[in-house]
């Protein structure tokens, strides 16, 4: 089978799955194939071996069952740098780059003398990249589940910020060494009454733990706002990543834990409010 006829028939075998059947389809073929999209282009009229074909077959299959395309080709592009991903973390999205955007937008070349914590750091996507573009600052990547800090250091390890990033395995700020002047956070958001308006792509295959936060949603703004005064130091910065649907909600618990302080709201690139920053005296 040569392989324009491969996509074709995968892309329509994708279509009830996939919201991009044809990029899914091309995607796969380059993981088999093993070269770029550009190469693939020129070589559509060329044979698939019996191998390869099935091969491709086994990974439209997957995708067909509703496995993301990151989860099978191991890879996630984030804020211009590419990431290894497995099940055992949360796909980065495009929304959080607008939280890695506000940190180094407010520090700058600032942030040299800057101790960051990313709490909740899952791939590491987030402290990885405010290393990448904040080489001064130091970075503590918190979680609390050490399969998805084994994930992180294969990233940093990748990306060769082991001296900038350190891994910390704990719940929220429980393993923190010291007081940080950032603290940014992409929590688990969604309420647990709203599972069934998620995507089979996401609830049958990334990790619960990473998604849901109680039954409504608020569970870690309330802990991480709670406890953050005490791991601030003065004149510190929270980023945290929300949930559209409950802005107001955070805010509220932000006036609450952060008086007088008016938290902003950044909105991501669909317009919709996407960042909440406090900045405390």
């Amino acid at each position: 089978m040569i392989i324009k006829k491969a996509r074709q028939n995968a892309s329509k075998n994708l279509q009830a799955t996939s919201d991009s059947p044809t990029l899914d389809a091309e995607v796969l073929l380059c993981l088999v194939l093993g070269i770029s999209k550009e190469k693939l282009y020129g070589r559509l009229e060329q044979n698939l071996t019996a191998e390869q074909q099935k091969k491709y077959w086994q990974l439209v299959t997957r995708r067909e069952k509703h496995e993301p395309i990151a989860y099978i080709t191991k890879h996630k592009e984030f804020y211009g740098l590419d990431f290894y991903v497995d099940e055992r973390v949360l796909i980065p999205r495009p929304d959080t780059e607008v939280l890695v955007e506000t940190v180094i937008e407010e520090y700058g070349d600032v942030a040299k003398s800057k101790t960051i914590a990313d709490i909740g750091t899952g791939s590491g996507c987030i402290a990885v990249a405010l290393a990448k573009n904040l080489p001064q600052a130091k970075i503590y990547a918190v979680d609390i589940s050490p399969e998805a800090l084994a994930v992180a250091k294969i990233n940093i390890k990748k990306h060769e910020v082991q001296g900038q990033i350190e891994l910390k395995q704990g719940n929220l700020f429980e393993p923190l060494p010291e007081k940080v002047d950032t603290v940014v956070s992409n929590p688990p958001y969604l309420a647990q009454e709203r599972t069934n308006e998620i995507k089979s792509d996401v609830i049958d295959h990334e990790p619960h733990q990473a998604l849901f936060a109680g039954s409504d949603g608020l569970k870690y703004y309330q802990e991480l706002l709670a406890q953050a005064q005490n791991h601030l130091r003065p004149s510190g910065l929270i980023t945290l990543e929300i949930d559209p649907l409950v802005v107001e909600d955070v805010t509220q618990l932000a006036q609450k834990y952060f008086p007088p302080n008016t938290p902003q709201i950044k909105k991501d690139l669909a317009g919709k409010e996407r960042v909440l920053i406090i900045k405390t005296s």
